[in-house]
């Protein structure tokens, strides 16, 4: 909170006799405490920027929840010539390209930490429409068209499947409401909404396969590896465009090309074994 000056302490202040009191002290003195301050999100900290002193902007710490390549304009509000203190999950090499505009910053590498602790319980419910299933938010900021296009020529190529979205929707639904409309697969689209537990909604709905989001490389989000512990097959799409998948290191999964999706996805889908692996 701030100080709104009263009309006596500004009658003050104008004929010089006592300084306006500063607006943001309640602020300071609510941070000054603490020995260190962590803002979630990186959209957080420029909206108090402004109201805070160089002695606790030195002890804040920002954890990075979006990339640029899904928010070009992700740091407008910083001030580059400053230097920060970030945290994410991003590696030194991924760092440098989302950061890129800052002069100075310090990063401290903080990776997922999970306990695998379920056995895989995944398995064949042998449905006669196939189930495909994504787990997220619904923003703009995770971008669904793709899998409206993947799911649009699987229809096209007589596929029996249906496309169930599980998660939460704090925006405009009418974008995403127009898209499935235009691509005529309204018939084919189930909207549950947000799941207290993934793996369990999974089960529930008897998905065969899962769609997710994958940036630099990686998985997009905590869900796919909820749904890893449980067994559940998965195929990613790489939203990072800079990113060449031909590099990735590891055994996931990932697409930049559509056609290619589609017929991994046909595929899984047809063959139990393969989906099974």
């Amino acid at each position: 909170s701030t100080i709104t000056p009263t009309i006596k302490q500004r009658i003050f202040n104008k004929f010089k006799i006592k300084d306006l009191p500063l607006q943001n002290q309640p602020l300071i003195d609510f941070f000054f405490p603490f020995q260190k301050v962590f803002f979630m999100g990186e959209y957080t900290l420029p909206i108090l920027e402004r109201f805070l002193n160089e002695t606790i902007l030195e002890k804040s710490f920002v954890f990075i929840q979006f990339s640029i390549f899904q928010v070009p304009e992700n740091y407008k509000r910083f001030d580059k010539n400053k230097s920060y203190n970030f945290i994410s999950g991003f590696k030194d090499s991924e760092i440098k390209i989302e950061l890129a505009e800052f002069e100075n910053y310090n990063h401290f590498y903080f990776p997922l930490s999970i306990s695998m602790g379920d056995n895989p319980r995944y398995l064949n419910w042998e449905n006669k429409i196939k189930k495909i299933g994504i787990f997220t938010r619904i923003t703009a900021n995770k971008p669904l068209d793709v899998f409206f296009y993947a799911l649009h020529l699987l229809l096209s190529e007589g596929e029996k499947v249906e496309l169930h979205i599980f998660g939460d929707c704090p925006e405009d639904m009418k974008i995403i409401l127009n898209s499935i409309d235009y691509l005529k697969i309204d018939k084919a689209v189930f909207f549950h909404g947000h799941q207290t537990n993934m793996k369990e909604a999974a089960i529930e709905s008897k998905i065969d396969l899962v769609w997710f989001h994958s940036y630099y490389g990686d998985p997009g989000g905590y869900a796919s590896f909820d749904l890893a512990s449980l067994g559940v097959p998965q195929l990613f799409w790489n939203f990072t465009p800079e990113f060449d998948i031909a590099q990735q290191i590891n055994n996931w999964p990932i697409f930049n090309n559509l056609k290619e999706f589609v017929l991994s996805t046909k595929n899984n889908l047809k063959d139990d074994s393969k989906r099974l692996e």
